[in-house]
């Protein structure tokens, strides 16, 4: 798919002015359904002020995020019907619309105790009253932990919609879970992300100091949506504001907006010079063939070597730590049953390498591709044929070799 705008492009979330209407201990979702006059004159102001993509208020509408007002539910009906209003809306002005997944607020572990299984299928659900109600892009907001961000792109890419995703970091670079921007970016990008980047709690300064970092790896277009008030939740002046974001379009960054803008730093941030060219052989030479966890990226040479199969059970943790091999660089596992593609996904933060798996089963690989919170490499000296691992490999951005 194809991003639906040409780039560059200003990406308009909910503005301040919107958010601060929702009266306090209301379902945010729920509150814009009844008030579709205020995404309407959210919408056109943001048109006005230089926009160029809407994203739909819809990012807490998941079933776990509703169920913390009691209106889980009313899931279907509540996204439905509220992503109906906005396409509306946004038709008359002429711009595309997407559907926003935010976080779901639950974890697989060692984060929480949830199956990933069920965080994917909280996603699903959106994702198709989303799609019925005639989203044409989907965005996936503001994510602190790679398996959350991976459940929500797997249930997004269902629907061959463009899909753009963004993490939220903190001062460090890090996620809630230890993660950083390059890994998954390396991930994202593999899976058939359309975009990747950052939003929220940096500024525009810190924000383009984390997205230099991972440009030359990325593949696709990057995105930056920084944080618009400062660390007291003063809004930026404008200028400075719209200051911040021409350097990050300068450094190559072609996807941006903002958090909690106002109507003024947006109307400084589209007035900017969005004529520049955007990368394009640049991206096509990334460095990108790389493995990964959620906390590193490893990058990969011409030929990879592994090591002796290890055994996926109570030790492995112990094993990827004290790998001595001299000449393998990579870690094979060898996974024979389910429970093995879940322990790997528990204990692959341990590992000092990259993690191939190793296994005659279908059933079991996609189970670890599908849990595993990285990028895999894929054995391909098994029983399971190429037009089949193809495919698969494909499908969970994983590497066969």
């Amino acid at each position: 798919m194809s991003l639906p705008v040409s780039l560059p492009a200003v990406i308009a979330a909910p503005p301040a002015s919107l958010v601060r209407q929702v009266p306090p201990g209301e379902c945010p979702e729920e509150w814009y359904c009844r008030h579709p006059e205020a995404v309407s004159q959210a919408f056109a102001a943001a048109k006005e002020r230089g926009a160029s993509l809407l994203l739909a208020p819809t990012a807490g509408g998941n079933g776990a995020a509703l169920a913390e007002f009691g209106l889980e539910g009313s899931m279907k009906e509540l996204n439905f019907n509220l992503m109906r209003q906005c396409k509306e809306a946004a038709a008359s002005l002429g711009l595309p619309i997407g559907g926003v997944l935010g976080p779901s607020g639950r974890f697989v572990p060692p984060l929480g105790e949830e199956d990933f299984d069920d965080i994917y299928e909280l996603y699903r659900a959106q994702v198709h009253e989303l799609v019925k109600a005639g989203a044409v892009f989907l965005f996936l907001s503001g994510h602190q932990c790679l398996s959350d961000l991976r459940a929500a792109m797997l249930a997004a890419k269902r629907k061959k919609l463009p899909v753009l995703a963004s993490l939220t970091v903190d001062a460090s670079g890090k996620t809630l879970s230890g993660g950083t921007l390059l890994p998954a970016v390396i991930v994202l990008q593999a899976m058939g992300a359309d975009a990747v980047g950052l939003e929220g709690n940096l500024s525009p300064q810190q924000m383009l100091e984390e997205l230099e970092e991972v440009l030359p790896h990325a593949s696709i277009p990057l995105l930056a949506m920084p944080e618009a008030e400062d660390e007291e939740g003063i809004p930026l002046a404008p200028e400075i504001f719209a200051d911040g974001c021409a350097a990050i379009l300068k450094a190559g960054i072609p996807l941006i907006g903002g958090v909690h803008l106002t109507d003024k730093q947006l109307a400084a941030l589209g007035a900017l010079d969005f004529s520049q060219p955007v990368p394009g052989d640049f991206y096509e030479d990334a460095d990108n063939y790389a493995a990964a966890i959620e906390s590193e990226a490893f990058f990969l040479g011409e030929d990879i070597i592994y090591s002796e199969p290890m055994d996926c059970d109570g030790g492995l943790a112990e094993d990827l730590i004290d790998i001595d091999d001299e000449i393998a660089n990579a870690t094979l596992v060898r996974i024979e049953t389910p429970d093995d593609a879940q322990w790997l996904a528990k204990e692959a933060v341990m590992t000092r390498q990259p993690i191939a798996v190793q296994t005659d089963s279908l059933p079991v690989l996609e189970a670890a591709l599908r849990y595993f919170p990285g990028r895999l490499i894929i054995d391909s000296d098994c029983e399971l044929e190429e037009e089949v691992l193809s495919p698969l490999a494909a499908k969970y951005g994983a590497i066969l070799y």
